[in-house]
């Protein structure tokens, strides 16, 4: 059991680190990713059960998640364009201020049918309701995909990036060494088994045939 839990938890840290390295996001995001790829793989990750029917582990259990296809299925860091209620705290003049938040796609809430997104200009969490994805689109990787692109957003998103570039750094290493010792294994089992295959070929007897003169 103790090995399972391990290897959940191992998966788990995988994911969130090929979510960080893919969407190009600074390391104080790590919670976040970790977060995101736990729901996914709860909510979207199906295998056969006894009768043979796909179900994820959120339709075999007692559902305690609010959260829908529609909030989960976005990618960790992908583009997110909200629009916020006229009676939302950071909306000035309700009737004709600016609604609309452009930020990246953090993960799902689990409480509400909501998610939660980081909004680039005011850096900081937002929980939205009503909001766009595009899943093609990653703003700290191409800064132009942004439609509101400002020289202070594109300042702050630099900033994050250098304030958290040694613990980057260490997870890019960390990525790349986990993928060297599998290649390093694989080319160990497959030594193995050329050399069990030569083995089994010496053992084989050779038929030999005297001609008689």
């Amino acid at each position: 059991m103790q090995a399972r839990v391990e290897g959940a938890i191992g998966c788990v840290k995988q994911h969130s680190r090929a979510s960080l390295l893919h969407a190009n996001k600074p390391t104080r995001f790590w919670d976040d990713a970790t977060k995101d790829s736990t729901i996914k793989k709860v909510y979207l990750w199906a295998s056969p059960d006894t009768r043979g029917k796909l179900q994820a582990p959120h339709d075999r259990m007692q559902p305690a998640f609010f959260g829908t296809y529609k909030t989960v299925a976005v990618p960790f860091g992908s583009r997110v364009i909200a629009q916020l209620p006229r009676e939302h705290h950071l909306v000035k003049n309700g009737s004709f201020g600016d609604r609309f938040v452009t930020g990246v796609y953090l993960c799902s809430d689990s409480a509400t049918p909501c998610n939660w997104m980081f909004s680039i200009a005011l850096q900081r969490k937002i929980k939205v309701h009503d909001f766009k994805s595009y899943p093609l689109q990653f703003p700290s990787k191409d800064p132009s995909c942004l439609t509101r692109n400002t020289p202070t957003m594109t300042k702050e998103m630099s900033k994050m990036h250098k304030e958290n570039a040694h613990d980057d750094n260490l997870i890019a290493m960390e990525t790349s060494n986990q993928t060297l010792a599998l290649r390093c294994v694989q080319l160990r089992i497959l030594l193995t088994r050329i050399s069990w295959s030569l083995l089994m070929l010496t053992m084989i007897p050779t038929s030999t045939t005297c001609a008689q003169c």
